[in-house]
């Protein structure tokens, strides 16, 4: 027993899930990053770049699947974190 407090397990929970979040939308917007330098290397035939950019795309796709997971996680476990984030995240906007 840690002796915390529903509602301090529950920020703790929004805290994590808003991390998690963050951290989805942030890999997703480095992949659009990583899909236009793959295009571009395949059109100027760099293919040496473009398995590098590509193994960036795999990881990248692993990395949000584990953002998802850990989200649904939360979810199942603290229902109410989800509006909790909502107020945090309003409050770093």
């Amino acid at each position: 027993e840690l002796c915390l407090t529903k509602d301090s397990l529950v920020g703790i929970a929004a805290q994590e899930r808003l991390s998690c979040a963050v951290s989805y939308q942030t890999l997703y917007t480095r992949l659009l990053a990583v899909r236009a330098s793959i295009r571009a290397n395949e059109n100027a035939g760099s293919s040496q770049s473009v398995e590098y950019f590509k193994k960036h795309e795999t990881d990248m796709e692993r990395d949000m699947k584990h953002c998802l997971r850990g989200i649904k996680t939360i979810d199942k476990e603290f229902p109410e974190a989800k509006v909790k984030m909502q107020e945090l995240a309003k409050k770093l906007a």
